[in-house]
């Protein structure tokens, strides 16, 4: 595998309430993809020498860069596709336990995401223990496509 990376640059925002000067807002994109699997993250980066933070802060770039059309793409991506290879559960298992945390509020708690997942017959699913091994999602064809294409068109 041959890791390939982009760093698209987003301009630069006031961010954290600082009335300094504006700081950079970038987000890089990292992917890898082989004849049967592809493999996708990205990451945020807000800020300059001084201050600044970056990893998962798509949510806060959000905030600042609503109005750019580059950025909502790659957001769009980052929200269906990060980590495509780190499921800790099936596609079932997963979307019972979004349901669940939103109505119960607990999060981060693999005790209780088992407990809640064996009490509704689904700790087991398509031969899968919940948590018990990484699963990789599949980018569909088209989806792989755009983003590529938006790699393509930044260059």
């Amino acid at each position: 595998m041959q890791v390939r990376k982009k760093k698209f640059q987003l301009g630069t925002v006031e961010a954290y309430g600082h009335k300094r000067a504006p700081v950079s807002v970038s987000v890089k994109l990292s992917w890898d993809e082989e004849e049967n699997k592809r493999v996708y993250s990205a990451m945020g980066y807000i800020g300059n020498e001084s201050y600044g933070s970056c990893g998962q802060i798509l949510e806060e770039i959000a905030g600042y860069r609503k109005d750019s059309e580059l950025f909502m793409k790659l957001y769009t991506f980052w929200q269906a596709w990060h980590l495509n290879d780190l499921h800790a559960g099936t596609p079932r298992q997963e979307a019972a336990l979004d349901e669940y945390r939103k109505e119960s509020g607990v999060h981060n708690d693999y005790k209780k995401d088992c407990e809640y997942l064996s009490s509704i017959g689904l700790y087991e699913d398509e031969g899968h223990r919940y948590g018990t091994n990484w699963l990789y999602r599949h980018i569909p064809d088209d989806v792989w496509a755009d983003m590529k294409g938006l790699i393509e068109e930044a260059a």
